[in-house]
This record gives structure tokens, C-alpha cells and sequence, in this order.
């Protein structure tokens, strides 16, 4: 047999015969960490050993082996340290804005960020503008515009990198009273021949309260934006209803896209403005499947091919540990440098019940992902639960983890279904599990139960899908307060809700939210259940409650 080739080459014993080893952290050592490659993974664990009562020297140790030095670890690491160095960046990065007007230049340039900085009088702007503008000429000009009785007309004057700090890393909030005046065209070209402009250029489209500042964008040379800077100047124009230059900034994006679904957001929305089918023929033909190919498909009565919903595991077994996040770090590793065969083969060997998701990721790999799957590992975990909350679930672990038990994010959310620590633990309380370890979020029962009681909480709240999703991402408080304060979801108009959808005040939900939508019309529709794309939609702009 093929496989059988593939084992005696020794290859696959160095995917798959990782030495297993005992997680449990009710103590870790420093022992544990020699063996291991540097990792988020790796970081996870240094991060909880760091909480343990251990020593400055052992502390010391493991700086070294850091795959990416975040605040969160940055912050144990500045705690268990006896360096004074450490401690002072901790301090200024955690200390309010009036403790910093105290501190030094070096201080005050780590630690007083522009959103910060806007909570102190104009005085004390002055006064620390002055005091860093020797070492950090960026900074203080920063705090003088803000210092400024019209820091706006200042702002519009700067030099484009202190635009761009001060524009770019300011809130909502203070932008909407502050900023929200007209540009003359001048300065707006000035800025729009910078890459950071894009990101500018989300800032102002997404705000609903910066009306003046919207139409001083509506119509510029953008040529040198982005494909997503130019969709957002689109979706801007849209906005106030001028379709013209939605068309024009659409057209400039199409050629300058190369992932998939930007080429099917435009195409999307080129159909929105123009109604010529041939985008949505297009549109309907993307080998991806997204809320914008769905929508298409729906349109034109055509079904999502490119699927695949089984990779018929077998009952073999193997010594893959599958509990182990150093052994699915370890797969990724040496699946980079595997070809197309080594991955079919060590697929194979995977695909088991308890492998599956390791499997569908190399497959996926192996085929270059030219198919989408929808795979749906671990049922019996769900089997109790509706056909509507199981879609929801799997919808929401495809896109967090793939379904892999063991995955670990930047920020340590952890599992299948990504929970952080502290959710996690809540979550464990009002579920009654005595000595709850983190340990146990690598495994699916476990990942599923607490997801089905998460979405329970979140539901009594939010009674659409699509909010939902964007409280498991962004948090139930977000989602309420964009609700209430704002006019998203609860207009009607040609481009609604989608329009709402691409205007979420949050980059990360707003990509999430579609993401995990159309993950749930997949799977709604191969557990048995009819949810269309377009009336689901509709329920979001209808008289029907939406929140509470």
C-alpha cells in the first residue's frame, strides 16, 4: 500500500509519534519548556508558569524563549523580574494620563497613546509636548495639535505621519467631536497619496456621526488606495447616495484585489449599485463560499458547489496525541515543509473520529484549499441539541479553530470553539465543575457544552443569528451599545442590511459576523433546515425585536 511506503520511510513517525506529555497545570516546571519550540503555544504555558510562585531567575530563563512578547506576558514577565528596567516599561505603559505628566520623555513616549492623551487639560498637553519634543519629535507634535483650541485645522496641516498617528490611533468618540468638519480637497489628496489613508478612510466611512467629514471624502483620486480603501469610499458614496462615485471607487478596487473574498465583496456590490447581472453571474460562479456567493446563488437559484461535508473517518486508531497542543503545533510545523503526497498520506493516517479536523486540515492543504469544507466532527457531543443551535455551534468552530481541540490564539482564547481563560472560568462556575483546569477546553465534549450555554446566555438578549455571532466575538456589551446608540440594523433602504453589516464599528466583528453567517446557512441547510440568506437578512430591518 501506498501508506505503508510512506511509514517505512520514517517520515511520518516525526509527524506523528510526538512524545506525549502530561499538561495538567497544577505545576509546571521549568523542565517542561526544553523540549519545546518557540510557539503561541509554548507562550501560553510560559504565561501560565509566570503565575506560578516561581523565581526571578527562572522568570529570567524563558525571555528568551518567547515567540511573541505581548503586554499580557510582557506584564508577568516585568512582575516576576527583579529589573528595574522591566518594572519602569510596565509602570508606564500601565499608568494613567496625569501619572505620566509626571514621568519622563521616555515614559510619557511608551506609555501616553493619543486615546489617552485627550483626557488631560490643553495645559498639561503643552507641558508634555515640550518635555519629549526633544527626544520625540512625532510625539509632541501629537500632543500640541491636541493642545490646540482647534486641534482639527491643526491636525489638517500636520505633516501626513503625524496625521496618521494622531487620525488613526484616536476613538470613535473623540473623532465624532472633534473632527467631524470638511476638508478641503487639497489636504484630502495630500493624505490619500499614503498607504495609511485606507486605514483612514475606514475610520471616517464606519463613524456615523462624521457626516461632514463623509461627504469631504465622496469624491478624490484614489488611485492610490487599496482595493479596500476604495470599497470603503464606495460603500461611503452609497451611503449619501451618490452611486456614481460608488461606481467609479468599485471599479478602481476590482483590478486591485487578490483575495477571493474582496473580489466577491466588490463584485457584490457592483451588482448592489448597477444591477447588471453579469456581476452577479460572476458573483455566483466564486469558488468560495461567503454571504456575498451565497447571496448570489440564492438569486439565481444555483447550489454551493466546491463542498466537501465528508472525509469518511476510519476506525483505526493512532498514537497522534489529539489532547496535546504541542503535538498539533508540531503537525503545523512539519506540515509546512511537507508536498502534496506526504500531506494525502499523513491525512490518512489522521482521519479518524477523534482526528478528523487534523485531517481536513491537511487535505485542505494538500489541494491547495480549492474546496471548501464543511465538516462536522464530534456530533455526538451535539446530538441532543436543535438543528438550528448545532449549525450555530458548528458554524462558530469553523471559523474560530477549524475544529481543532487543541488550537491556541495570540490572546490565549482556547479550544475549538476559542473561549478565553477568564470566560471560560465563569463559564465553569455556573456549570458547576469543581476544579476546572484550562486544560479541559482541549477537549470537544467539554468545548460544545460550554458554547451551547454560552449562545443560551446570549440569546436571551440578541434573537438574530447574526448578532449573536458578533457578541461571541466582540461581546454582548458591544453588540447592545451599537444597537441602541446608533441607526445599524434598524433602517430600511435599498442596500439594507447590508450596508449596517459593512458599517459594524468594529473591524474584527464586522469580518466575523459574515464569516460565521454564511458558516450557518451551510450548515443549517446540511442539517435539513431551509434558512435562506435574504430572509434571515430581512428580519434584521422588519418591525421584528431584534434585542433586549
Amino acid at each position: 500500500m501506498r501508506f505503508n511506503k510512506f511509514y517505512k520511510n520514517g517520515i511520518l513517525l516525526a509527524f506523528l509519534l510526538l512524545t506525549p506529555v502530561s499538561l495538567s497545570c497544577d505545576r509546571i516546571t521549568i523542565d517542561f519548556f526544553k523540549d519545546k519550540h518557540r510557539s503561541i503555544t509554548k507562550d501560553f504555558y510560559i504565561w501560565r508558569f509566570l503565575d506560578q510562585n516561581i523565581t526571578a531567575k527562572e522568570a529570567k530563563a524563558l525571555i528568551g524563549e518567547v515567540y511573541n512578547m505581548s503586554n499580557k506576558l510582557f506584564f508577568k514577565f516585568a512582575e516576576k523580574l527583579n529589573e528595574q528596567g522591566f518594572k519602569e516599561i510596565a509602570e508606564c505603559i500601565k499608568a494613567g494620563p496625569r501619572e505620566l505628566t509626571k514621568a519622563s520623555a521616555d515614559c510619557i513616549a511608551l506609555g501616553l497613546t493619543p486615546q489617552k492623551a485627550v483626557q488631560l487639560t490643553k495645559k498639561e498637553l503643552s507641558e508634555v509636548s515640550e518635555k519629549v519634543k526633544e527626544k520625540y519629535p512625532i510625539r509632541a507634535e501629537i500632543y500640541k495639535i491636541l493642545s490646540k483650541e482647534d486641534p482639527f485645522d491643526a491636525l489638517i496641516k500636520a505633516e501626513p505621519e503625524v496625521f496618521f498617528k494622531l487620525f488613526n490611533g484616536l476613538g470613535d468618540d473623540y473623532i465624532a467631536s472633534h473632527f467631524d468638519k470638511p476638508i478641503e480637497k487639497k489636504y484630502i489628496q495630500k493624505f490619500a497619496n499614503f498607504y495609511a489613508f485606507n486605514e483612514t478612510v475606514k475610520k471616517i466611512a464606519v463613524n456615523e456621526h462624521l457626516t461632514k467629514l463623509q461627504n469631504s471624502i465622496l469624491d478624490i483620486d484614489s488611485s492610490r488606495l487599496s482595493a479596500e480603501g476604495n470599497i470603503y469610499l464606495a460603500l461611503n458614496a452609497l451611503k449619501h447616495g451618490k452611486k456614481e462615485n460608488a461606481l467609479k471607487y468599485l471599479l478602481t478596487a476590482l483590478p486591485k484585489a487578490y483575495k477571493t473574498f474582496e473580489k466577491d465583496r466588490i463584485l457584490f456590490w457592483l451588482y448592489q449599485t448597477t444591477e447588471d447581472k453579469k456581476y452577479l453571474i460572476k458573483l455566483s460562479e466564486s469558488p468560495k463560499i461567503n454571504i456575498y456567493s451565497i447571496y448570489a446563488m440564492e438569486i439565481l437559484h444555483k447550489k454551493a458547489k466546491n463542498i466537501v461535508t465528508h472525509i469518511n473517518p476510519s476506525d483505526s486508531e493512532t498514537d497522534f496525541n489529539f489532547t496535546n497542543p504541542f503535538s498539533w503545533e508540531e503537525l503545523k510545523r512539519k506540515a509546512k515543509k511537507a508536498d502534496t503526497q506526504q500531506l494525502i498520506e499523513i491525512a490518512e493516517k489522521l482521519n479518524t473520529e477523534e482526528g478528523e479536523p487534523y485531517a481536513a486540515y491537511l487535505f485542505e492543504k494538500a489541494i491547495k484549499f480549492k474546496k471548501e469544507f464543511f465538516i462536522m466532527p464530534y456530533k455526538k457531543y451535539l446530538r441532543k441539541l436543535t438543528p438550528k443551535r448545532k449549525a450555530m455551534i458548528l458554524a462558530i468552530a469553523r471559523q474560530e479553530s477549524k475544529f481543532i481541540p487543541t488550537e491556541i490564539s495570540r490572546s490565549y482564547a482556547l479550544g475549538m470553539m476559542q473561549f478565553m481563560p477568564f470566560v471560560a472560568e465563569d463559564i465553569a462556575k455556573k456549570l458547576g465543575y469543581e476544579n476546572f483546569d484550562l486544560q479541559n477546553l482541549f477537549h470537544p465534549e467539554v468545548a460544545y457544552e460550554f458554547a451551547n450555554h454560552h449562545i443560551d446566555y446570549l440569546e436571551k438578549y440578541l434573537y438574530h443569528p447574526l448578532l449573536v455571532f458578533y457578541a461571541y466575538n466582540a461581546g454582548i456589551g458591544f453588540v447592545r451599545r451599537m444597537l441602541q446608540n446608533g441607526s445599524l440594523f434598524r433602517k430600511k433602504g435599498k442596500y439594507e442590511p447590508f450596508l449596517s453589516m459593512e458599517m459594524v464599528p468594529n473591524d474584527q466583528a464586522r469580518y466575523y459576523g459574515k464569516r460565521v453567517l454564511a458558516n450557518y446557512i451551510i450548515y443549517s441547510q446540511l442539517l435539513g433546515k431551509k434558512v435562506m440568506l435574504v430572509p434571515l437578512l430581512q428580519r434584521l430591518t422588519s418591525s421584528e425585536k431584534i434585542y433586549r
